[in-house]
């Protein structure tokens, strides 16, 4: 191959390579990206002022829709944003906004109060999606019963005998889902004993909305399972739920906890 065909190649490759880079970072670009950032604050804002729950909550991540769907919803007069910043690796921003929004104030007339709100906003899935970094206070969500405590099972009683399980989490928050959303949930395992162990897994005060079962009957030594469970959330709000799960031939009892909140119908009631 001649000195001037082994340049061409060269720069052919050296231009593919360029191009293939440019295709794997389509938002490397800062000025399109902060501008797609001020279209997606004023689209958020835009619907909060028109009361399109549904559509604002399209703005959120899916860690945040749940969220947003349990705070408490209240329309705007109008906003300003003010500015629209985009960190330098082009995964975080952040948008500042002017915000009118009602007052009301007992035996005056409406009047309005002006806010600053800063929103935090994550780069996923090819577009910009606004987060809720705190979870709304679980003591407004949980569905009161007699004496104004949630309705919960109760949990088993602490484990005194060892097990020959060993489990990497014995605990699974669901943290906050719609009610009506069924709450599946996994429980892995591993067994640290020289002998071969039989697993069973109950529930603890049983009701119909809870199934549970183990992945097979027996483990060979430094053999892995799991514990599945599923519970249905029609009749619940904020709830616990115990599991226990039997292992022979020590006869020990591994206690498993599932817990969380359930919203409750009003506080989706305003969803439109």
């Amino acid at each position: 191959m001649s000195t001037s065909s082994r340049s061409l190649m060269a720069f052919v490759c050296s231009l593919l390579l360029c191009v293939s880079a440019f295709a794997q970072q389509p938002n490397a670009d800062p000025p399109k990206l902060q501008q797609r950032l001020r279209e997606r604050c004023e689209g958020l804002y835009t619907a909060i002022r028109e009361s399109q729950w549904r559509k604002v909550e399209s703005f959120f991540n899916e860690d945040a829709k749940v969220a947003w769907a349990a705070l408490k919803k209240s329309a705007i007069y109008s906003f300003e944003i003010r500015s629209v910043t985009v960190a330098a690796d082009g995964k975080t921003g952040v948008t500042q906004t002017s915000v009118d929004s009602p007052m009301r104030i007992p035996g005056f007339p409406g009047t309005k109060i002006r806010t600053q709100q800063n929103v935090e906003w994550a780069w996923e899935n090819d577009d910009w999606y606004a987060l809720l970094k705190d979870l709304p206070d679980r003591e407004t969500l949980t569905d009161p019963g007699p004496g104004g405590t949630p309705r919960q099972a109760e949990t088993p009683p602490a484990n005194t005998i060892p097990s020959e399980l060993e489990f990497t989490s014995r605990v699974y928050d669901f943290k906050l889902i719609r009610r009506g959303e069924p709450i599946h949930a996994k429980f892995y395992f591993t067994n640290k004993s020289d002998h071969l162990v039989k697993a069973k897994a109950d529930i603890f005060n049983p009701c119909r909305c809870v199934t549970a079962k183990v992945s097979q009957d027996e483990f060979k030594p430094g053999e892995e399972g799991w514990v599945e469970a599923t519970m249905e959330t029609k009749e619940f709000g904020g709830y616990r739920q115990g599991l226990e799960v039997n292992v022979q031939p020590s006869g020990a009892k591994v206690n498993l906890v599932m817990h969380g909140s359930v919203l409750l119908p009003w506080q989706n009631r305003d969803q439109k």
